[in-house]
């Protein structure tokens, strides 16, 4: 989790951190993607920086346990984004998906009801 926010969104205040993390959580709990961080993380295609480089992500790492421990307890992390499975710098177009919400630089989306 670390590395995808500092690499997806280290560039953001910590809501759009969290934000981000909760996509990642959202999609660990979804039947469509892996169910763990780390297999999210790795799937091939989902993230084209994955597996990284040597940079300094570690400073991440203290809000990315709060998010992990956070999202085991079901305490809700981002209501906006809480069922948000992608993210983008640009808005884009997919007649499966709703946009959810703007926060800082990204773009959150959701899957339409009936249109995985």
């Amino acid at each position: 989790m670390s590395k995808a926010l500092y690499y997806e969104a280290r560039g953001e205040g910590v809501y759009g951190q969290v934000a981000v993390a909760q996509v990642v959580m959202n999609r660990v709990r979804s039947p469509l993607w892996p169910d763990t961080v780390c297999d999210v993380i790795s799937q091939e295609g989902q993230f084209p920086w994955y597996p990284g480089s040597s940079a300094n992500w570690h400073y991440l790492r203290p809000l990315a346990l709060k998010i992990t421990v956070a999202d085991k307890f079901g305490l809700p992390l981002f209501r906006k984004v809480k069922k948000s499975v992608f993210f983008n710098r640009v808005k884009f177009n997919d007649p499966r998906l709703v946009f959810d919400a703007s926060i800082g630089n990204h773009k959150f989306y959701s899957f339409k009801r009936g249109k995985r």
